[in-house]
């Protein structure tokens, strides 16, 4: 089994990657070592072994994984107020200014620098009357 994780309850056997009866032959190469639990549940078809990779086909899907850490998330959260602030501060209302900058975040991509996100809210902000 490529997964060293799995406990190993009992014996081994030599299970073909290849079965026999689909060409698979006694080469090394189409031969793979698995415990008794594993090579019966890739018979049962609940168990697939591709390389080094492990798939249960019947579980559920794995946790997604984050994308990024709370301290980026902290870090643009920051950066988002600072810039509704200088927007707020340069006359526009806190709800032109919020709207300017969420539209703004999709354009400017992941961790803008402050001024890059300011200059862009500002194209998204009405021009004064």
């Amino acid at each position: 089994m490529p997964d060293a994780r799995m406990p190993f309850r009992g014996g081994l056997e030599i299970h073909h990657l290849v079965p026999r009866a689909d060409g698979g032959t006694h080469d090394p190469s189409n031969l793979h070592l698995r415990c008794s639990a594993c090579h019966r549940s890739t018979h049962r078809g609940t168990l697939v072994v591709d390389g080094e990779q492990v798939v249960r086909p019947d579980a559920p899907p794995p946790p997604r994984e984050r994308t990024s850490h709370v301290g980026s998330r902290l870090d643009e959260a920051i950066v988002r107020t600072q810039a509704r602030d200088a927007l707020v501060g340069l006359g526009w209302k806190p709800n032109i200014a919020r709207a300017a900058v969420e539209e703004a975040m999709s354009h400017v991509g992941r961790e803008p620098a402050l001024e890059d996100l300011i200059r862009e809210a500002l194209r998204r902000c009405p021009r004064p009357g």
